[in-house]
């Protein structure tokens, strides 16, 4: 069950209904493409979603649901506009499907960058920060842990030759190593 539905698109298209107020088998594009041009969308919108860790599809309890709707229609209106490209556009020119496209990719764009948890959207996984362990002995063992990233800064990367560092209760300098 997709986000939005053929009338959503139709909300975006009006120039593509022929006088009606929704695709129908004899609308170009019908209803039925319609129908899979929100599907298709739909899968985008919950690939991307689950690429960020949350869980789909979103309920429509959550408070970004009718975001997603408008999204969803947004990609399936620039898809219908596909269908029914005649006019020619030179290579700077922006015809209405890629405009819809656009506000799609922008619109999932600025989505993914929210915290979506606090707006309903149930998290899926959680990453996790390691910075050193309880004791030597579990330090060890992380460190022989293959699976395990190995870090990327060092205790002492940029330390600057002949500055004092504490060493127990005094500071020793590097040239007294």
């Amino acid at each position: 069950m997709a986000y939005a539905a053929a009338s959503n698109v139709a909300e975006y298209t009006p120039g593509l209904l022929e006088g009606g107020d929704n695709f129908t088998s004899s609308t170009k594009p019908t209803k039925t493409a319609v129908s899979r041009f929100v599907d298709a969308g739909y899968a985008i919108i919950n690939g991307r979603l689950e690429g960020a860790g949350y869980s789909t599809p979103v309920s429509t309890g959550a408070t970004i649901y009718e975001q997603l709707v408008d999204l969803n229609a947004l990609y399936a209106a620039g898809r219908a506009e596909m269908v029914r490209m005649t006019a020619r556009t030179a290579a700077t020119e922006r015809t209405r499907s890629q405009m819809f496209m656009d506000q799609f990719n922008s619109g999932m764009d600025a989505l993914l960058k929210m915290n979506l948890a606090r707006a309903g959207a149930t998290r899926a996984s959680a990453g996790a920060l390691y910075v050193g362990g309880i004791s030597s002995s579990d330090k060890d063992a992380r460190n022989a842990d293959t699976d395990r990233v190995k870090p990327r800064f060092n205790r002492g990367q940029w330390r600057a030759s002949g500055t004092a560092r504490p060493s127990g209760t005094d500071s020793v300098s590097d040239e007294s190593e």
